[in-house]
Formats: structure tokens, sequence, C-alpha cells
């Protein structure tokens, strides 16, 4: 008999009005040692809002839209980009928990979304 992993609760975080958002990212294209491009990306976490340290002491940087512009113009002052990764405010979110059918990518129905 093996070890069973307890399973995580899975939850989904959204704005509270549902729109979309964007996360503070970075990528870049290296080459391997065989001189192969290899894009990268990495989405860049800040320390956890109110509601968001519930669960995690980590959180994505979420850009407002005027956070987004600024973050992609590449003339943006290194200073002023460093001030966008912050917390996003916790009253401008929800969180909730969700069924653990999200866990198997199989299970690609919007039943996977819902509240539990």
């Amino acid at each position: 008999m093996g070890y069973k992993r307890p399973e995580k609760t899975p939850y989904r975080v959204t704005l509270k009005d549902e729109e979309l958002f964007a996360f503070a990212g970075i990528c870049d294209t290296w080459h391997d040692r065989s001189g192969k491009d290899i894009n990268s990306f990495s989405i860049i976490t800040t320390t956890s809002n109110a509601l968001v340290s519930k669960i995690h002491d980590r959180m994505p940087v979420i850009l407002s839209e005027q956070g987004e512009e600024a973050w992609l113009n590449p003339d943006v002052d290194t200073d002023d980009a460093k001030k966008l990764l912050r917390p996003f405010p916790a009253k401008a979110m929800k969180i909730r928990k969700i069924s653990t059918l999200i866990n198997n990518p199989r299970n690609d129905v919007p039943e996977v979304l819902k509240a539990v």
C-alpha cells in the first residue's frame, strides 16, 4: 500500500468584476550550448495581499490597465517599473474554492471552475 498524497484545495482567484487582467512577467530568448534558441518566460511574484494570504504567502503581480501600459513600455524608467511590483488591492479581488476536478487536465469542462 503506497503513500497517498493529500489533495490540495484548489481556488479560483479573480477580479471582483471577473474581467481579464495581466500579470507582470519577463521574457527572453537565449541560446543553449548547441546554439538552439530557447524562449523563456517568468511571471513575477510579490507578497500576498490580505485576501490571497489566506491560501499562500506569494502571488503574481497583477497589473492595473495603466500599470500594464507602463510595464509594456520599453522606455519606462526602471524605478517606475519597480513601483508596479506590489500586491494588487485585495478589495478588488475575490477568491473561492473550486472542485478538485481541475486537478486533472482531462476534465476540460466548465464545472471545474464552479464554486464548491
